[in-house]
């Protein structure tokens, strides 16, 4: 012991030599020591690992934390060229990228603030930063980048040097520090670009740069989220993205505390909805969260997402492995299988990414089993259910592409709204295309609902029209300042119907049931033209020609004015396709089939 006592002294006197040579010291007299190299090493990839978790529970598929969630795989991945370390106040364990390791000293709280181990400060914060301690009582202690310099919060108990590592790192040389009092739990990334993200509620929120889950912003988002989810685990539209209800920050890092009590009153509604990709992002979102920081209550809201999304996916009839737009207790068209509003799309690009091997420490076993299988499934829906049709000019029957919604029993396509008809979508279906390209090794089925697809958009493109949304409505400008209008136009393309007569491929254009009449507009009891459909349907408003065909510009304008510029009945959204189409031919070495 004396022999090791002796040596760590004549260590600290070199150190100081160097250091004082090199202009280490304070120009006080006072004598400054380097120990970016700690004698007690942080537990890493190479040290000793845990073989329990922090709550007993021993490490593999089975293994829980307090919450009762997965905790930890057996064999835990990391795949990031920057660090994350986890410190928990009273902890014996910390979680050094994805791997629970035990040490031997634990950080504590004092004031709000957590302190750490100087030595396991160091490990944390990454070997371009140089620490300091000047020799006083109590120590001093500072942390160095290039030629800048911060004085550190620190306290001595036992001998031992803790610091306030939130307080010495938190923007420090790229680095983040998250803090969460409620489980006094505290995450470092160090080692990578840290980017302040973007707090708009939407889809960004899972797919920021990795550095940035666990700092102080997404744990303060994280938090504001838990406010607003429902009782079955989903998240309501109008206080998620897409949503029009008023008391929708844009900031949600910065959600007023009344507010946040709103939606902690409304827990219990029955609200929850996919559409716009609500529930799911958040989902996805809370799962990084859970991933990066191990607070609790944040995995316990990323499995009831989780859990929602595998329960509500139907398991029987002609629309089993889809999803209706609400998640609890779904009344009319809300409990038809839907791909509207980015909904499946979103929930399957989920489940895809969770199958091919992300989240391995949050989601494995059974868990996973489910997802792949609830992945499985949705894909399978999604082929089963391309609409075929047999109104190509040979009259002989394809594949088209996919109805906006779907009867669950049935399959077939049904009423949304009472101006989205049953019909062949020229909207939604591209985004079901884009995903179908983007699997890998496409098997036959995939190939073919992709090939059938493509001809049916060159087939149903609207040529010789063009679409203008903004022309200025001389005629009625009391009505509104501009109007819509779709034109003849020869030579025009790139034009696409957003709903497509199954039986004839022709547009579709259908008005409310009861339009929002503008003063001096021409009304149904005033002889407009319009044919009224079964409930829950709206009232076409087609024009046709002696000859029978459809005037597809007269229809149109026959439409009431609130729900010509309100409602986008066509567009070019097929016009991307020839582009994808190539690549993914080439891609998979591939040609088009003679259709």
């Amino acid at each position: 012991m004396k022999t090791k006592r002796l040596i760590m002294l004549l260590t600290m006197i070199i150190l100081a030599a160097v250091l004082a040579a090199c202009g280490g010291g304070n120009g006080n007299g006072e004598t400054t020591t380097d120990i970016t190299a700690p004698q007690t090493n942080l537990p890493n990839d190479e040290g000793k690992e845990s073989d329990q978790m922090p709550n007993g529970a021993g490490v593999g598929n089975d293994a829980i934390d307090a919450t009762g969630l997965p905790a930890a795989t057996p064999e835990p991945v990391w795949d990031f060229a920057f660090n994350r370390t986890v410190f928990n106040a009273g902890s014996y364990y910390i979680i050094a990228n994805n791997r629970f390791t035990s040490v031997s000293v634990a950080p504590f709280v004092q004031d709000g603030v957590l302190y750490v181990p100087l030595d396991y400060a160091i490990q944390a914060a990454g070997d371009d930063l140089a620490w300091f301690t000047r020799d006083m009582d109590p120590a001093i202690v500072s942390v160095a980048l290039d030629a800048e310099t911060k004085e550190v919060d620190s306290i001595t108990v036992d001998g031992t040097i803790f610091v306030s590592l939130a307080q010495a790192l938190d923007g420090f040389g790229g680095r983040s520090a998250g803090w969460y009092a409620g489980s006094e739990t505290l995450v470092i990334n160090a080692g990578g670009t840290i980017r302040r993200g973007s707090t708009t509620w939407g889809p960004s929120l899972g797919i920021m740069p990795e550095t940035w889950y666990g700092g102080q912003e997404s744990i303060r988002i994280a938090n504001n989220l838990i406010y607003f989810q429902r009782h079955d685990g989903g998240w309501p539209r109008g206080s998620g993205q897409g949503g029009n209800a008023p008391h929708n920050p844009a900031d949600i890092a910065n959600i007023p505390q009344e507010r946040l009590l709103l939606g902690l009153e409304q827990r219990d509604r029955n609200d929850s909805y996919f559409g716009r990709g609500i529930t799911t992002n958040e989902t996805w979102f809370m799962l990084r969260m859970y991933e990066a920081t191990r607070i609790p209550r944040f995995g316990e809201s990323a499995m009831a997402g989780l859990e929602a999304i595998l329960r509500t996916q139907y398991q029987e009839g002609e629309g089993r492995g889809g999803w209706p737009y609400n998640i609890t207790e779904p009344r009319g068209y809300l409990r038809y299988v839907t791909i509207n509003d980015d909904s499946y799309v979103t929930i399957m690009s989920m489940l895809q990414s969770i199958k091919n091997g992300q989240m391995p420490s949050v989601i494995y076993g059974e868990l996973r089993e489910r997802v792949e299988q609830a992945y499985i499934d949705g894909l399978d829906m999604i082929l089963r259910l391309q609409v075929p049709s047999t109104a190509f000019a040979d009259g002989q029957e394809r594949l088209t592409a996919w109805a906006q919604q779907m009867s669950p029993e049935t399959g077939l396509p049904g009423w949304g709204r009472e101006f989205e008809p049953p019909s062949i979508s020229g909207s939604e279906s591209i985004d079901i295309i884009r995903f179908l390209m983007d699997i890998p090794d496409p098997c036959e089925r995939i190939q073919n609902a992709i090939h059938s697809a493509i001809y049916f958009f060159a087939y149903a493109e609207m040529v010789g029209y063009s679409y203008h949304r903004e022309i200025q409505n001389t005629a009625n400008p009391a009505w509104g300042a501009t109007d819509r209008e779709i034109r003849v136009s020869p030579g025009s393309a790139n034009l696409w119907a957003r709903f497509i007569c199954v039986d004839t491929f022709n547009p579709i254009f259908s008005d409310r049931r009861n339009p929002s009449w503008r003063d001096g507009e021409l009304t149904d009891e005033d002889g407009r033209i319009g044919q009224v459909q079964d409930e829950p349907g709206g009232i076409f408003r087609h024009i046709y020609r002696e000859d029978g065909s459809m005037d597809i510009p007269a229809s149109f304008a026959n439409v009431s004015f609130e729900r010509r510029n309100g409602y986008q009945y066509v567009g070019p959204w097929g016009q991307v396709l020839p582009g994808w189409y190539t690549r993914w031919l080439a891609d998979n070495n591939l040609t088009s089939p003679n259709r």
